[in-house]
């Protein structure tokens, strides 16, 4: 576009900054940033927004702030980003600051800073914040939406609440793979696998196809219940469903046969298994 003179507009320079982003090219993103603001565009809330982004997405949180503390005005998309960018780098208690900092400005938070900050509750176990961003998710009306109600089973999940995200799980009026795996995760890391396993049965039953991390969490559930037989038979739904080539279900395979004593065939997954980690 450039050697052949066609004049750029911001929307040129976000998409590349999403890329770099992506694809975590903080050199390339910061090139881009440059040449952003040499044609222009520096003061535009959609590039400096592209541009917080890209550098969050790049764990450059500080970078990011920068960028979103010049905007002359500030949208919901801007806040959002800013928010998600501080929950997945870690920085939870800043990202919900930020929310309230949002909130004091007049802009109301809504499904996508609930399902920004809710994975990063999940990950610090904080049970008083997640039960506080529930009670937000009640007042907002926002509990009918799936992707929430499944971050929700997750983060009550992850932090031991086991009974409340089923309490959730059961009250949902459409679920998705995701909502059953969280559940399914929930009870295997809550140290019930053959409830795991129940739900794992109940999925199938219901025509639910399992993803390679459903395949996953059966099989650890097999393992620590010493479950061969049902083991035997996941083994076989993974091979009908081509998931046998991915290297983690693979592995979770392995330690399945392992674990079960039969460390023979888990030598011969493992001798199988391309791509070797």
């Amino acid at each position: 576009m450039k050697y052949d003179d066609v004049p750029l507009v911001v929307y040129n320079f976000t998409y590349l900054l999403k890329v770099c982003g992506d694809k975590g090219q903080l050199r390339r993103g910061k090139q881009i940033h440059g040449q952003l603001v040499v044609h222009g565009f520096s003061s535009n809330l959609f590039a400096m927004t592209g541009a917080a982004n890209m550098y969050a997405n790049c764990r450059q949180i500080d970078e990011a702030y920068k960028m979103f503390d010049r905007m002359p005005d500030r949208d919901l998309v801007s806040w959002n980003t800013i928010i998600s960018g501080y929950a997945q780098n870690g920085l939870v208690r800043m990202a919900l600051e930020l929310v309230v900092q949002m909130h004091d400005e007049g802009r109301r938070p809504d499904l996508v800073t609930v399902v920004s900050i809710l994975p990063a509750v999940a990950n610090i176990r904080s049970l008083r914040i997640g039960k506080a961003v529930h009670g937000f998710v009640m007042r907002a009306g926002l509990e009918s939406f799936v992707n929430i109600s499944t971050s929700l089973i997750d983060m009550y999940s992850k932090c031991g609440s086991v009974v409340t995200a089923r309490l959730i799980f059961d009250g949902m009026e459409n679920r998705n793979v995701v909502s059953w795996n969280s559940m399914i995760a929930g009870y295997v890391e809550g140290g019930n696998p053959e409830e795991a396993m129940n739900f794992f049965q109940k999925m199938l039953d219901e025509g639910v196809e399992p993803t390679n991390v459903t395949i996953m969490e059966a099989l650890h559930a097999c393992a620590d219940l010493g479950d061969f037989e049902r083991g035997v038979f996941i083994h076989k739904l993974l091979d009908r469903l081509k998931l046998g080539t991915d290297v983690s279900v693979a592995n979770s395979l392995i330690s399945m046969y392992s674990k079960c004593k039969k460390v023979d065939i888990a030598a011969i997954v493992f001798k199988n298994l391309q791509n070797k980690t």
